[in-house]
């Protein structure tokens, strides 16, 4: 069995538990171990870097120091605020300057070691497998369709994410049409949803979200998939607020990326955290054959 080192950052412990589980059946599913950084931090989240940056490289040096000493070389980070912060970390401790700063407050070295250390998200890592994946797929859907929600922070900045088609990413696409689920073109792909204004200002975020959601039915989309939980919160946790904001009733199910990927592989709707989801996707998901 292949063994990848995993990040499991705070959200999977907490308000994204369903997409840590439905992350791990889909590894499971294609034979790759996650094993977990021991003794792991948080990445400091827009908080960190927000009121610091050396705290956030600081604490993406401890994560990755940690990693080199238990013989990882690569990393699974699902969150993409997680895998935002250490790969711009990453990049900004390239720099003399800003890397002894953060070696100095950490007394860690930044070592070719731990500078090689792969830092993946599974959004790219899976297309990379959508062969492999729809090889064993299990359960095929019939006319179910979706459109990819991918937010702004997967792609960008391109000089730091090194995603070259970040104004049309297509890594989901190709996962889910790997499953025979029919995928829509429509105008949010990239869009911001409004991130953590949610909780401080949702008089921006909001609005961001309704639009997303009605984008989506526009194009007439069964269901959004997301591969991030805080996008996933603001339009599945959120969607009533925006319903009753604008007056408008969208009911459309918001699911992971790798909820739906682990159904179609085998896994059971409890076993990938369908159940926790405030959006109920059951209905959809039976309606059009993805379960039975």
């Amino acid at each position: 069995m292949t063994t990848k080192g995993y990040y499991p950052g705070c959200s999977a412990r907490g308000t994204s538990k369903e997409y840590e589980m439905s992350v791990k059946k889909v590894y499971e599913a294609l034979g790759i171990e996650l094993k977990e950084i021991d003794g792991w931090v948080c990445c400091g989240s827009s908080p960190a870097h927000v009121s610091s940056l050396l705290l956030a490289d600081a604490l993406a040096l401890k994560n990755l120091s940690l990693s080199k000493e238990q013989g990882l070389k690569e990393l699974v980070i699902p969150c993409m605020g997680c895998y935002s912060s250490f790969i711009s970390a990453k990049h900004e401790l390239e720099n003399d300057c800003i890397r002894n700063k953060a070696e100095e407050a950490t007394g860690l070295k930044y070592d070719d070691t731990a500078r090689r250390i792969g830092i993946i998200h599974p959004l790219a890592d899976l297309a990379n497998r959508a062969d492999e994946i729809k090889r064993r797929v299990k359960n095929k859907p019939t006319g179910l369709k979706a459109v990819c929600y991918y937010g702004c922070v997967f792609t960008r900045p391109p000089k730091v994410t090194g995603v070259e088609d970040f104004e049309d990413p297509k890594q989901m696409d190709s996962l889910l049409g790997a499953v025979g689920i029919e995928v829509l073109d429509w105008g949010s792909k990239t869009k911001c949803c409004g991130a953590a204004y949610s909780i401080t200002r949702p008089d921006i975020s909001l609005p961001l979200c309704e639009r997303i959601l009605s984008d989506a039915l526009d194009a007439g989309a069964d269901l959004i998939v997301v591969a991030c939980p805080l996008c996933h919160g603001n339009l599945d946790m959120r969607q009533k607020q925006v319903e009753k904001k604008f007056g408008k009733m969208f009911g459309i199910p918001v699911v992971y990326m790798t909820q739906v990927l682990g159904i179609a592989l085998g896994a059971s709707p409890r076993e990938v955290g369908l159940d926790k989801l405030f959006v109920d996707p059951i209905g959809v998901l039976k309606s059009k054959g993805l379960l039975r």
